[in-house]
């Protein structure tokens, strides 16, 4: 499952006649979310009404309205930086420490949303260490967003053998190195012997992104994560 959240609503999404439908409206609510909350800060700071309709405008803008009509996690990513923004905002403008406990457990969230939202959370960590008054609800809120990631660790490693947060780590550094960089290991190596036997009649793919080997590689002796830990033997040889 990559991203675990988002392969949950698509779990949920199934139990319908039309998942497909039932998707993009969970994709429309995530981009009006974030209108919301970005009209909502916008207001906070100018005491303007004209910045509702700057949030709601936001809403309109191009790629959201492409997010919203393909089946992607990356709209997800809107409502989840929005919220940290209003939660920023409060904390660092209108002093309310508060929001502290909001931070870490949110951003462990969205970090199961989308991979790439880690460095929130990294940085959100950050500022909870560096607290000098620490309560003892904000140090809660803090272990529950390690035991979420944690969690997450074992359970990815408990379905597919794979430690980390995804099994598709291998996947996206080929992408870079071969795929995008062009840098192939030496003709000699022996991942790279493999992969163009397991590739067969279609060899030529091996210069190609992850999602066009993959379903070419895979068989049921040799899964996801195998072709995961193929790729990135490669990618770093």
């Amino acid at each position: 499952m990559e991203p675990p959240l988002y392969s949950v609503l698509i779990y949920l999404a199934e139990f319908t006649s039309r998942p497909d439908i039932v998707l993009h409206v969970f994709h429309i609510c995530a981009v009006l979310i974030a209108g919301l909350i970005l009209a909502k800060v916008f207001y906070k700071i100018t005491k303007s009404r004209i910045a509702w309709s700057a949030g709601w405008l936001f809403t309109l803008v191009p790629a959201n309205v492409v997010y919203t009509s393909n089946i992607m996690s990356e709209v997800f990513t809107l409502p989840f930086v929005s919220f940290y923004i209003y939660c920023l905002y409060k904390i660092f403008v209108e002093k309310k420490d508060s929001f502290y406990i909001y931070l870490l457990p949110v951003s462990a969230l969205g970090l199961l949303m989308r991979y790439n939202l880690l460095g929130f959370w990294g940085i959100f960590l950050l500022f909870f260490l560096f607290k000098k008054k620490k309560k003892a609800r904000e140090i809660v809120a803090a272990g529950m967003s390690v035991l979420i990631i944690i969690s997450w660790i074992f359970i990815n490693h408990q379905l597919n053998g794979s430690w980390g947060l995804s099994n598709g780590q291998g996947k996206s550094l080929f992408n870079r190195v071969i795929y995008q960089d062009r840098l192939y290991p030496d003709e000699t190596n022996k991942d790279f012997i493999e992969l163009k036997n397991r590739l067969g009649k279609k060899v030529y793919f091996y210069n190609e992104p992850w999602w066009v080997i993959e379903p070419n590689v895979m068989s049921e002796s040799f899964g996801e994560t195998e072709t995961n830990n193929l790729l990135q033997k490669i990618a770093i040889a």
